[in-house]
């Protein structure tokens, strides 16, 4: 199959399109220098010049401070670039799988959510993500969206980075957050699972997220245990952060869809440290 992927040279991106090579597929990479997604002619004109079967999207403007900060810019690049890269799928035969994010549910529910609970964002990044999967969804397309929560990975900045960063630094103690859950992703298995749900024809909504929940305070406290770093941890409320953008407390996603159709949730982010550590450690040589 060819397959098409937006924001390639990203964190996700990258993997997507090693995994997409690892399955078979002929990958058509496309980044920011390549085509503007937020203008329609310069997307149909990439699409139709390479023609492929399917896109993956990846492309997104996803700092969530910076969306506050810059509403325009994120409904900008969210909302109407999905719109104009599904509408462009459509219009050479295309299916679309558009990747979103836990931020569009508002995190009040107890329990995680499922593809099937309303969205209810919170914040700019939030609002313009739920405004992409409409875009998506009502483009006319086959299309899939894959809902996913807190990414890291081998090949762009990230959690596990910075706190590994902060602890190298013999910092004596780190401010960590106890009060927002969600599941840490690992980005090499996400692109698997992209890669495999290829292959399916349904229309519709995905959780794909890693298979433990846990609070940012939990992930940092196992990422420095497996590097054995001895910082002291401080947990703090999201509240004495003072950031810009609100952050739901609960974003953890129930993986219902995926399980119904049997495939394998992917596992904890503590099976992936030992990796991201050496990874980490490679870069700073």
């Amino acid at each position: 199959m060819r397959v098409a992927v937006t924001g390639a040279a990203g964190m996700l991106g990258t993997d997507v399109v090693q995994a997409l090579a690892a399955a078979g597929h002929l990958c058509i990479k496309a980044d920011r220098d390549d085509f503007d997604i937020t203008s329609y002619k310069a997307t149909e004109s990439w699409l139709q010049k390479y023609n492929p079967d399917a896109l993956i999207h990846c492309a997104a403007m996803t700092d969530v401070d910076a969306c506050e900060a810059q509403p325009e810019q994120a409904y900008l690049i969210n909302a109407v670039g999905s719109w104009n890269v599904a509408t462009a799928c459509r219009e050479i035969g295309a299916s679309i799988m558009s990747v979103s994010t836990d931020y569009v549910f508002d995190g009040t529910k107890s329990e995680p959510y499922t593809e099937y609970d309303r969205v209810s964002p919170i914040n700019v990044y939030g609002f313009s993500k739920a405004a992409a999967e409409a875009m998506v969804a009502g483009s006319g397309a086959k299309y899939k969206i894959v809902r996913t929560s807190w990414l890291y990975g081998y090949n762009g900045w990230n959690f596990v980075y910075a706190i590994l960063d902060k602890a190298k630094s013999g910092i004596g103690y780190l401010n960590v957050v106890d009060d927002q859950r969600g599941a840490p992703t690992f980005t090499q298995d996400l692109a698997v699972k992209l890669t495999e749900l290829l292959a399916l024809p349904h229309n519709g909504i995905l959780h794909v997220t890693g298979g433990e929940v846990c609070s940012w305070y939990d992930f940092a406290r196992a990422i420095l245990a497996t590097a054995e770093y001895n910082t002291k941890l401080r947990p703090v409320s999201t509240v004495d952060l003072n950031r810009p953008a609100r952050r739901p407390a609960n974003s953890a996603l129930n993986n219902l869809a995926l399980e119904s159709l049997g495939l394998n949730k992917i596992g904890s982010f503590r099976d992936t440290l030992d990796g991201m550590i050496r990874a980490y450690e490679e870069k700073q040589r």
